[in-house]
């Protein structure tokens, strides 16, 4: 650079206050981040250690020194080099990936003070990454290991975050994107698949109707368990907890379902409502699964209730299964409940 420029001195000065800028930098800022690190317990909660009112992180200062130190000890500055380039593009891609995806979903809690296209940060992501394969495709490939694998940990260790989770706002926009698009297309009886619905109230007493719903449902379509909660219940006053404990419930027999509870005076009428109310945009239940009902004074209303159901449009299915099955579900669930 000297050589080619109108004044060496310059490029003197400039090395030099790079070099000064991006110490302090890092002297600086390494130790908060160490700290920051360890108060989420990343790291050993040791190094989130301050002191004083500004709560200085020393050890974090003097194990950032002492790395520092090391790496120039070693003497040679270009073996070093681009171990730090990938710490410091991969940070820096991360960033930019991040602030991109935060700006395309647009989170009403993304709110920084400066804001950029969502299309710059990702381009900048991909920038640093496509230079970290320039620099060394092998060093690039083990710091991705490295950060999938610090991920990965965290995952493992079922660590209490104190931040945002972006992935529910991707999906949430991907949803989004998704319904609008689905809603502007015509219906198709080829591209048709079930959408079940099944009202199996406690799931353990009708265990059959959401076996029987996960097999229509399975793999292809979309698998609903609803409970009717009768007004005055005590159960309703518990409505968020019980519809977890359900949730958990067909989390731990491995059927991948959403749940629905709702709460009416009479339970025909609120399976009528939840048939016509339930859904979002094109995506509607259109299969409803239901039990089979052997007291006689429950028949006028159990008719009158499938003939709402088919007035909705929605296929309708009976079942009726035999004693034997009933009775070696309960046993079943019985064992299940013992091992729980």
């Amino acid at each position: 650079m000297e050589k080619v420029a109108k004044w060496k001195e310059l490029i003197i000065l400039g090395v030099w206050g790079a070099s000064l800028s991006s110490a302090l930098g890092a002297i600086l800022g390494a130790p908060r981040t160490m700290q920051a690190l360890a108060k989420d317990r990343v790291i050993p909660s040791l190094f989130g250690m301050g002191r004083g009112a500004e709560d200085t992180p020393h050890i974090a200062s003097f194990f950032t020194f002492f790395v520092a130190l090391s790496a120039v000890l070693l003497g040679d500055l270009n073996s070093i080099a681009p171990v730090l380039s990938m710490f410091f593009l991969t940070s820096y891609g991360m960033l930019n990936f991040s602030a991109g995806m935060e700006g395309l979903i647009a989170n009403p809690s993304w709110r920084p003070d400066f804001d950029s296209p969502w299309y710059l940060s990702i381009l900048g992501a991909f920038a640093c990454f496509a230079v970290m394969f320039m620099i060394d495709a092998g060093a690039t490939i083990i710091s991705l290991i490295l950060t999938f694998g610090v991920y990965y940990l965290m995952q493992k260790l079922k660590m209490t975050a104190y931040w945002g989770d972006m992935r529910r706002g991707i999906l949430t926009y991907l949803a989004k994107f998704s319904m609008e698009r689905l809603n502007s297309l015509p219906t198709n009886t080829k591209s048709w698949r079930p959408n079940v619905l099944v009202f199996s109230g406690a799931p353990a007493r009708r265990w059959y109707l959401i076996e029987l719903g996960h097999a229509f449902a399975s793999h292809t379509g979309f698998l609903s368990v609803a409970t009717i909660l009768p007004t005055g219940s005590q159960a309703e006053n518990r409505l968020v907890n019980s519809q977890k404990k359900i949730e958990q419930y067909l989390k731990n027999r491995k059927v991948p379902a959403f749940v629905r509870l709702t709460v009416a005076k009479d339970i025909s009428k609120g399976v009528v409502s939840l048939v016509r109310d339930y859904g979002l945009g094109p995506i509607i239940p259109n299969t409803i699964l239901l039990g089979e009902t052997e007291q006689e004074d429950n028949f006028e209303q159990f008719a009158k209730m499938v003939i709402r159901i088919y007035q909705a449009e929605r296929n309708c299915v009976i079942v009726r299964v035999p004693d034997s099955y009933l009775v070696s579900d309960r046993k079943r669930t019985a064992t299940m409940v013992r091992r729980a």
